[in-house]
């Protein structure tokens, strides 16, 4: 695939055509707009929505949560929507952040989207982090969240993702408990295993 049109790229060249998605999700519907050029742009994807609905399964609240990664919201809107805490999305793809603070608007959620190469453009510490990664890029950018994301989270803060089987579930189950020295697995659903990692 030509890397200028991935959607991990921080300059998608791909011609805009936009989606509407609709998506539930803790007895709340939500609305997004979708586009060409960023991830799983016609439905919202097995793996996030897997992520989605295991941290509501766990979690009652949260000060404030982080999107890595984040595409085009769905994770960080639906989170900070249902948990009712703040929310920080970003991502590298000016077109997925664009996008991700439209949507923001849209469903009325506290949070806004910042364009970011993973980590390099935030600030502050998390009560959760959570994402989707992209698995194409490559292990030495994801593995590489993981090796930061404690320095983001407040103690006691976690940090979760989602990950296929196939696509290195067991590895990255691995890098996470080298990381943080633990690392659950929350869920298995349809092939993908949501993990989690706690700080302290």
């Amino acid at each position: 695939m030509n890397n200028s049109n991935h959607y991990f790229s921080a300059d998608p060249k791909s011609e805009i055509i936009l989606h509407q998605i609709n998506y539930s999700a803790g007895a709340r519907d939500f609305t997004f707009t979708s586009a060409s050029g960023v991830f799983s742009k016609s439905a919202v994807d097995d793996g996030s929505d897997a992520l989605i609905r295991t941290i509501l399964a766990h979690r009652q609240s949260a000060g404030i949560l982080l999107d890595l990664g984040c595409g085009y919201g769905v994770i960080g809107i639906s989170l900070s929507s249902l948990l009712g805490c703040r929310a920080v999305l970003c991502d590298i793809n000016p077109r997925a952040v664009e996008l991700a603070g439209q949507n923001c608007r849209a469903n009325g959620a506290d949070a806004r989207a910042v364009l970011s190469d993973g980590f390099s453009e935030i600030e502050g510490c998390f009560d959760i982090i959570a994402t989707n990664p992209p698995i194409r890029a490559g292990k030495d950018v994801f593995f590489g969240w993981f090796e930061q994301a404690p320095g983001y989270l407040v103690q006691g803060g976690s940090f979760w993702c989602v990950i296929r089987k196939k696509q290195g579930a067991p590895s990255a189950r691995e890098k996470l408990a080298e990381v943080f020295g633990n690392c659950e697995i929350m869920n298995r659903d349809k092939g993908y295993y949501v993990l989690m990692s706690r700080k302290g």
